[in-house]
């Protein structure tokens, strides 16, 4: 079946660790919704960190570029845009780390 949307919102300033309104989008993957999912987060560049983590793996996104990082809980990745975050965060039963976010090299 695929992907589904799941979940949607936009989270005041005033919720957020980062003090800057935030969208949320999140998909599962209806099969099997706690092995499958992916939640994006979009918000302006200037409310973000760009240090990357020690372990990260470069991520390219057309002509833009970023991070990714596997960890135990699952895969997050950073790509700046313009002017805008865009950061993912999921899951995918793989044990090929760069097929749990597409375009991880």
């Amino acid at each position: 079946m695929g992907w589904v949307f799941d979940y949607g919102a936009v989270i005041g300033a005033e919720e957020t660790q980062e003090a800057c309104t935030r969208v949320e989008l999140d998909d599962i993957d209806p099969d099997d919704p706690d092995a499958g999912y992916l939640y994006l987060h979009e918000m302006p560049a200037s409310c973000v960190s760009r240090a990357v983590p020690s372990r990260a793996l470069t991520l390219r996104a057309g002509p833009h570029s970023g991070w990714s990082l596997f960890e135990f809980e699952g895969t997050t990745a950073q790509i700046i845009a313009d002017r805008h975050l865009d950061l993912r965060h999921g899951r995918k039963r793989t044990t090929d780390r760069r097929r749990a976010l597409p375009g991880s090299t």
